[in-house]
C-alpha cells in the first residue's frame, strides 16, 4: 500500500535551475546514514521520514544527472553522467561524489583516476565489503569498478562490447550486472 507524497514546489531554495518543479530531476533514492537521500540533475535532497525534504546546503553538487546512490553506513557514494562538473569539465569522465552526512558533498576527481575511462556511471551498490559501480557507453562498452573506501577505484571489467552496463544487484555472494542494449549479463561470486 502506497501513499502519494509530493514535495514539488516546496523545497526549491538552494537549487540552481528549475528546483524540484521538474519531476525528471530525481533519478535515484537510497537510505543512510539515518536518512533517505534522493539525487538527480544537479541536486541532492534528504529526508529522515520520507515526507519532509531538505536540499543540500553546502558542498559541490554537479550540474549533470546523478544516477544512483549507495551507502556503507558511514559514507554515501553518488555516481552519474560525464562532463560539466567541477573536476570533469574537459575530460567527460564520470561524476562521482561522496558524503559522510548527506549534506556536505565532495567530488572524487575522476580525471586523476586512470582506471576511469569516458562516459557515465549508471548504478552503484554497497556489497558489504566494497562499492561496485557500473556504467559505460557505446564506444567504451561494459565497465565495472570497485572501491572499499569510495575514493580509490579499481577497474574490474573493461570490455568493448558496445553495450553499457546500467544496473547491478546483489543476492548473497553473487553480483549480477546487466546491459540495456543486449541480453548480456555479468556475474561475479567475489
Amino acid at each position: 500500500t502506497w501513499t502519494y507524497r509530493s514535495f514539488i514546489g516546496t523545497q526549491t531554495s538552494g537549487f540552481s535551475g528549475t528546483g524540484l518543479s521538474d519531476p525528471q530531476l530525481i533519478e535515484s533514492i537510497g537510505f543512510g546514514p539515518g536518512k533517505f537521500i534522493a539525487a538527480g540533475g544537479g541536486l541532492v535532497v534528504s529526508s529522515t521520514d520520507g515526507i519532509n525534504w531538505s536540499s543540500v546546503s553546502s558542498g559541490s553538487v554537479p550540474k549533470d544527472n546523478l544516477r544512483s546512490t549507495a551507502t556503507n553506513g558511514s559514507l554515501i557514494v553518488a555516481v552519474g553522467d560525464s562532463g560539466r562538473n567541477t573536476f570533469n569539465r574537459l575530460s567527460n569522465k564520470p561524476t562521482l561524489i561522496t558524503s559522510s552526512d548527506g549534506n556536505i558533498w565532495n567530488h572524487i576527481n575522476t580525471n586523476a583516476l586512470t582506471t576511469f575511462t569516458y562516459w557515465n556511471l549508471y548504478d552503484v551498490i554497497w556489497t558489504g565489503t566494497r562499492f561496485v559501480a557500473v556504467g559505460g557507453g557505446t564506444s567504451t562498452g561494459a565497465l565495472i569498478w570497485t572501491s572499499e573506501d569510495g575514493a580509490s577505484w579499481t577497474s574490474r571489467v573493461d570490455n568493448n562490447t558496445n553495450y553499457r552496463i546500467v544496473s547491478v544487484a546483489k543476492q548473497g555472494n553473487r553480483l549480477i550486472a546487466v546491459s540495456d542494449g543486449s541480453t548480456q549479463e555479468w556475474i561475479s561470486n567475489d
